[in-house]
């Protein structure tokens, strides 16, 4: 997950701690600065404390969520006069939530906040294609495969996968087949590929940034997959290849009993990591 903040020490300080090592933290110092970053990286979550900008001066807050309404964002604040009167005209402006300091602020309970906040944020146009496949499966493939295409960046690899289903990867692959599914390699080749599409499309992240984000050590195998999986390379997927282009791409990709004849498949072209 990748956080932008714009706090004081104090509760930049509590966020830290709540987010860990596990995700990425940046501290913006000036409104000016906050629109750019959420514009120029995958930003999943926005934390803002309304002080000392007054009832009079919400332009930066109004401004980002004017032209950014699919990023979440959460008002962190101390309870004082003056912050609860910002705090409750920017709810009335689409914030998405309020977390109050040493009322619901502790590490557990902010961080998870957060995430459901950050995957809520994201739907899969693929997603119910497969879930279609898989509802002839065990339940626990059903919800694993959910939990990748809702967050794809937490698996790392196809064992990933299998443990999160609660079965071997022979056994994976072999329900995969069955319900008509190429493999689970490609699960999580298509998963991230379509989560890169939407990232480069809602920011200016480059290539190398929405790599990492997504999980992938190296950019250049990113740009492998991508080409693989649509036939044209990363940069297509911020402009010439539209959400039902890729979808039907992905689609074809999948289908077992459709293969895609306009695509090399070497499984080995889609190691994912």
């Amino acid at each position: 997950m990748f956080v932008a903040a714009r706090l004081s020490d104090y509760l930049l300080t509590q966020l830290r701690v709540a987010l860990a090592r596990e995700h990425t933290l940046l501290s913006v110092p000036t409104w000016a600065e906050l629109e750019g970053v959420v514009r120029d990286r995958p930003v999943d979550v926005v934390v803002l404390e309304p002080v000392p900008v007054t009832t009079d001066d919400l332009a930066p807050f109004l401004s980002l969520l004017r032209t950014h309404p699919a990023v979440p964002v959460i008002v962190y604040t101390s309870i004082t006069p003056a912050a609860m009167r910002v705090t409750v005209e920017l709810a009335q402006r689409g914030v998405h939530r309020v977390v109050f300091r040493g009322i619901d602020d502790a590490p557990t309970s902010i961080r998870a906040i957060m995430q459901d906040l950050s995957d809520a944020g994201w739907r899969s146009a693929l997603w119910p294609w497969v879930a279609a496949r898989l509802a002839r499966g065990p339940g626990g493939l059903e919800r694993a495969v959910g939990e990748l295409f809702q967050a794809p960046h937490r698996f790392a690899d196809v064992n990933d996968l299998a443990a999160a289903a609660g079965l071997t990867r022979r056994t994976l692959e072999r329900w995969l087949t069955r319900l008509g599914v190429s493999s689970a390699k490609l699960l999580l080749v298509s998963a991230r590929v379509e989560r890169a599409h939407s990232l480069m499309r809602s920011s200016s992240a480059d290539i190398a940034t929405v790599a990492q984000r997504l999980g992938y050590h190296s950019p250049r195998l990113f740009a492998r997959q991508v080409l693989l999986a649509t036939g044209r390379p990363p940069t297509a997927l911020r402009r010439g290849l539209t959400s039902d282009e890729l979808t039907s791409r992905l689609v074809a990709l999948l289908d077992r009993e459709q293969p895609l004849e306009a695509v090399a498949r070497p499984e080995a072209a889609f190691a994912t990591s």
